[in-house]
């Protein structure tokens, strides 16, 4: 795709930066896997040991930024129980994962349709809390249908082709969520930030769902309020050989996460939804909540069934479906606490990157042409950031999909920003002060997407903290990233450079 030159604001500097811009299935297929095929996230369990805890850094969600969320349920044991997840895709379809709704059947007596062990299959749209469910939230599933090519596989048969839509019993009246088209809409070609919400599992050390009362009755569920995070995407490359992902498959797979495993989705999230944002600040859905090696384990992103790779079977069957093309928003959301906690953290590998501004001035004068050059002497990927006088953060390298090939540098590898010979205007901040340049090397496979969580809404919103301690999840990424140094330097696969700026009119 071509590249796209535009201008870019930022703090003190204008940098130029690059973007890019069926028939219906039954007991499919014949042979069930051991566990209820029914129940939540498909997983594959690793020792002890090796076992994290996934979801341990959700969020309660907002009602406003997930309208179109539908959590599905049946009743085990004589009791209701929410197993999945699931987003409105039109007025009477919903759209989930194949494996949530595997084996469902209709029920000739009723019409409805049910699936093995769970009994008749239920939609709730637009709750955020399950206690608060009321009658005219709960639609019944009258027609399940499964992509025709699902099916089981690798060496733990995870689900392949996840996904699937279900009809409701009347139409939807709420929002509805517009779905990815195609895989340059996907933001996993670099660290894309993404997010998912459900009531999934919140601590591994959870065996079963948690009983809970509501008006309609007594009902179980992982957790009864709506959790939600960002997360960063994996390159296709970096799903089949850096982790190795079980059956993987780029046109029907996407694998995200911290490589630590901090924020995770789980069991009980199966079916929910992985959105992105477009530059105009709306959201679209690219992923399906399908399987993982047990939950928040480092080195083992969860695997979502990539929406974009089932448009043909979707329309077919839902034809008002949604899609779009969309350009992805930039990569990367920093604040000024988020950077000045890296900073710290990296204080000991402060010059091991060389940053200068053309010969090595630190004044200048408003329409100077500039450029800035950098050093590293470490190998990794480059990150740098502006941060100005009044707090405001900007990302100069990398931003988005379209800079991933000259991210990764060598040792005495020289980085010119902009590249190609082009030199930019420089500008004063709207806050008198010195501004500061601040240079990163980090490993390779460590995502610094930011320390921010934006409004989810369907148009664009500010960007806002959820979480008050959000940037130590980069911090713990940084030195979880640095364990894999020699103990005799643990700084040895880290860098850092920074410069002091002034601007004048």
């Amino acid at each position: 795709m071509r590249k796209i030159q535009y201008l870019q604001p930022l703090a003190g500097l204008f940098l130029l930066a690059f973007a890019a811009c069926t028939g219906m299935a039954s007991a499919q297929p014949d042979a069930f896997p051991d566990e209820d095929p029914s129940w939540p996230r498909t997983e594959f369990s690793l020792p002890d040991e090796t076992a994290g805890t996934k979801g341990f850094n959700t969020q309660p969600a907002r009602k406003e930024d997930w309208p179109f969320f539908a959590a599905l349920r049946g009743t085990r044991n004589g009791l209701v129980t929410y197993d999945c997840g699931g987003t409105a895709i039109s007025s009477e379809w919903v759209l989930t994962a194949a494996h949530c709704v595997e084996g469902a059947t209709k029920n000739a007596a009723t019409g409805q349709w049910e699936r093995p062990g769970s009994g008749a299959l239920q939609i709730v749209l637009g709750a955020r809390d399950l206690k608060t469910v009321a009658p005219n939230q709960v639609y019944n599933a009258t027609d399940v249908r499964i992509a025709p090519n699902f099916t089981r596989g690798g060496a733990n048969k995870v689900p392949v082709n996840d996904i699937a839509v279900v009809k409701l019993d009347r139409p939807w009246n709420g929002p509805v969520v517009r779905l990815s088209a195609s895989s340059a809409s996907d933001v996993d070609r670099f660290f894309g930030p993404a997010y998912f919400a459900g009531f999934g599992k919140t601590d591994m050390r959870q065996k079963e769902p948690e009983r809970y009362n509501s008006a309609e009755g007594p009902f179980a569920a992982y957790t009864d309020i709506l959790g939600n995070a960002m997360i960063p995407t994996r390159s296709p490359k970096a799903c089949s050989t850096d982790y190795q992902v079980d059956s993987y498959d780029s046109t029907s797979m996407i694998c995200a996460g911290y490589d630590t495993g901090i924020i995770d989705s789980c069991q009980g999230d199966s079916g929910g939804p992985l959105i992105a944002r477009d530059f105009a600040g709306r959201v679209y859905q690219i992923g399906i909540v399908s399987f993982g090696e047990s939950c928040g384990v480092r080195g083992k992103p969860a695997v979502y069934t990539r929406v974009s790779g089932f448009k043909d079977f979707v329309q077919s069957v839902v034809p008002e479906a949604v899609f779009v093309d969309a350009k992805p928003e930039k990569t990367v959301y920093m604040t000024k606490a988020g950077l000045e906690n890296l900073i710290r953290t990296l204080k000991p590998a402060d010059g091991k990157v060389s940053v200068r501004i053309n010969e090595g001035g630190s004044e200048f004068r408003s329409g100077e042409r500039v450029r800035i050059f950098i050093d590293p002497s470490v190998k990794g990927r480059l990150w740098v950031f502006d941060l100005d006088p009044s707090g405001a953060v900007s990302c100069l390298f990398p931003c988005n999909a379209g800079e991933v090939d000259t991210a990764l540098v060598e040792p005495q590898q020289s980085v010119v920003l902009p590249p190609g010979g082009v030199s930019i205007s420089i500008s004063p901040p709207t806050v008198p002060g010195d501004s500061t340049l601040a240079a990163f090397v980090l490993p390779e496979r460590m995502a610094l997407i930011g320390d921010t969580l934006p409004d989810l809404s369907r148009t664009k919103g500010p960007i806002r903290t959820v979480w008050q301690s959000y940037s130590d999840i980069m911090v713990f990424e940084v030195r979880d990233a640095m364990s894999d140094a020699p103990t005799s330097d643990p700084y040895a696969n880290t860098g850092m450079g920074l410069l002091t700026y002034s601007v004048s009119e």
